[in-house]
């Protein structure tokens, strides 16, 4: 096995470091910022959404009860 070894360009600082931009991790992110803490987001991908992104999976429909009237699925997700 080969070793790579990188210069380091830049140093940050931060709060919270959130790891993987899929749906959990940018929710996470966008979250964490809103309260307030210096965030930084990070993903392997050059894209946010994960495996939704990778998958190509366009809408995101939200839930509603049999009567079609209340909304189930709130929050940030919304």
């Amino acid at each position: 096995m080969n070793t790579i070894t990188l210069p380091i360009v830049k140093e940050l600082c931060c709060d919270v470091l959130v790891t993987g931009g899929g749906c959990a991790g940018l929710a996470a992110a966008v979250c964490s910022a809103r309260n307030g803490a210096n965030t930084i987001l990070v993903d392997k991908n050059g894209y946010l959404g994960g495996t939704a992104t990778a998958g190509m999976v366009g809408p995101f429909m939200t839930s509603y009860d049999a009567e079609g009237k209340k909304q189930l699925i709130v929050g940030f997700f919304d």
